[in-house]
């Protein structure tokens, strides 16, 4: 329910993006983060190298109904969202240096897992 939550957030500044691109229909007002159960879906996981803790960082992939062309990305360490945005955020080992800005958690989400991820989504 986290990364729902974290993309719901994110929404409506996306729907500007998007706005000169897309219809009403494809990126329609949603109210809760259930709104997007069918406008985003689980593309893949990609496991980084770099780790903390003795644990890896991962990555996400969400695909989405807007726009074909590209997909969402996050980027996890155990149970935190530690970056959200685009797709290239799910494989760019850097973010996930424990300095970046200073502070790693500056943008983070608790989570469930990568069941989460999987349960989110069919394909869109």
């Amino acid at each position: 329910m986290a990364i729902k939550r974290r993309a719901f957030r994110d929404y409506a500044e996306l729907q500007t993006r998007y706005a000169d691109f897309v219809t009403p229909s494809q990126m329609p007002n949603i109210l809760a983060p259930d709104g997007l159960n069918n406008s985003i879906g689980f593309a893949g996981v990609h496991f980084h190298r770099a780790a903390k803790d003795g644990v890896a960082y991962m990555g996400i992939y969400l695909n989405y109904t807007w726009d074909i062309e590209h997909a969402l990305g996050l980027m996890m360490h155990k149970d935190r969202i530690v970056e959200f945005g685009g797709a290239d955020t799910a494989i760019l080992e850097w973010m996930r240096s424990p300095t970046r800005n200073g502070n790693e958690d500056r943008r983070t989400t608790r989570w469930t897992g990568v069941a989460e991820a999987v349960q989110l989504c069919k394909p869109p």
